[in-house]
């Protein structure tokens, strides 16, 4: 009959013991699942920060762009060609495709306008730079009575390539 008691004890003890790991065991477990999402919660806080800080990073390049971009326009549409130190606006390669030795040993700035001889009116000036996609720009200028639009693609914070859009003579002068 000892034995029996002694059985019975032994058979409370492991149950007793089998239950507490599994209490233990549910108490980690769960443990886990918590940090798990905290950690899960972390990770997309700093991918939403990340997000974010990467806008902030392209707004503040574009915006530099833009500048730069009315800047040079500045230089373009009023000022003459031998006034304009090209290597803050133009990457190197763009300067020396449009370097033009044949007349004047200068740059042909002249080709980021309409490039038409003769003016209609006395009216040059920036109407608007409008964001595109892949780092270009389109620029819209009166050049002497003409509407221009012309874009620019923007690379390293300076301008490497060009393409004239569209010339359009202003209608109330023609």
């Amino acid at each position: 009959m000892a034995q029996k008691n002694e059985l019975k004890i032994l058979k409370i003890i492991l149950a007793v013991l089998t239950t507490g790991l599994v209490i233990v065991g549910a108490f980690i477990v769960r443990r886990e699942i918590i940090r798990n999402q905290a950690m899960e919660n972390i990770d997309k806080n700093n991918i939403d920060v990340a997000i974010a800080e990467s806008d902030v990073n392209a707004k503040d390049s574009e915006d530099k762009d833009i500048a730069l971009i009315k800047e040079f326009y500045s230089h373009v549409l009023y000022i003459s060609e031998d006034e304009c130190d090209v290597t803050k606006y133009l990457s190197k390669d763009l300067a020396e495709r449009i370097y033009e030795t044949e007349y004047e040993d200068t740059y042909s700035i002249w080709e980021f306008r309409t490039g038409v001889n003769g003016c209609l009116e006395d009216k040059s000036e920036l109407i608007s730079i409008t964001t595109m996609q892949s780092g270009w720009y389109e620029v819209a200028y009166w050049d002497g009575g003409y509407k221009g639009r012309t874009r620019v693609h923007m690379s390293n914070g300076l301008i490497d390539d060009y393409k004239l859009i569209e010339v359009i003579p202003d209608p109330e002068v023609v």
